[in-house]
């Protein structure tokens, strides 16, 4: 077990631990698909004034209460933690806190609801692919402005944009994983907590 000093996070009591070898099952209630369009709710910690945030701590200290330490974590001594009941013992310990901490967001915390269509949302699209959307427009316009030519410089240059473009997008749907990934750790390494956490 090692213990994060380094991180701060606002959005629950500071309690950075790192588990090696626990593997928590994604939960996917937040998360419903309609059709095309994804439906996201998020705890919208921006409007949590003092009020809501000391009924956040009261219910995330009531729900603490009912999660029981091990023993093996604050024994004195060289607890050696390979066992396979160890591993038991330290995931249903680790289950415990998150499953309290997500109970006192659900009871105090708000909730914001961000409709997001799959199909258009495209994670790195400010990074590679708007420039190239421009151009693409710009070379779209200026094509059909001068009466949609085909035996002029227009063409080639709007295909031209056109194949970067596609390029682009393609790359970044592709590569939508370690975009989002990537995006995660730079606001992480940047401590934009907010930000880390749209």
């Amino acid at each position: 077990m090692l213990v994060i000093n380094d991180i701060i996070c606002s959005d629950h009591r500071p309690f950075p631990v790192t588990f090696g070898d626990v593997i928590s099952q994604p939960s996917d209630d937040k998360h419903m698909l309609t059709s095309n369009h994804i439906r996201s709710a998020r705890y919208d910690w921006s409007v949590a004034n003092s009020v809501v945030i000391n009924l956040y701590q009261h219910q995330l200290d009531q729900h603490l209460e009912s999660v029981c330490l091990p023993r093996c974590l604050v024994q004195r001594g060289n607890c050696c933690c390979t066992e396979a009941a160890h591993y038991t013992i330290l995931s249903d310990y680790y289950n415990g806190v998150i499953a309290s901490v997500q109970r006192a967001s659900e009871i105090a915390i708000p909730l914001t609801v961000h409709w997001q269509n799959s199909k258009h949302n495209v994670p790195g699209w400010n990074e590679f692919v708007d420039e190239k959307h421009d151009l693409v427009r710009e070379a779209f316009l200026d094509w059909v402005s001068a009466g949609r030519p085909h035996d002029n410089f227009l063409l080639p240059r709007m295909r031209r944009t056109r194949a970067a473009f596609k390029h682009a997008l393609r790359y970044c749907r592709t590569h939508e994983e370690q975009i989002r990934v990537d995006a995660y750790a730079a606001s992480l390494e940047a401590h934009d907590s907010k930000k880390f956490w749209e």
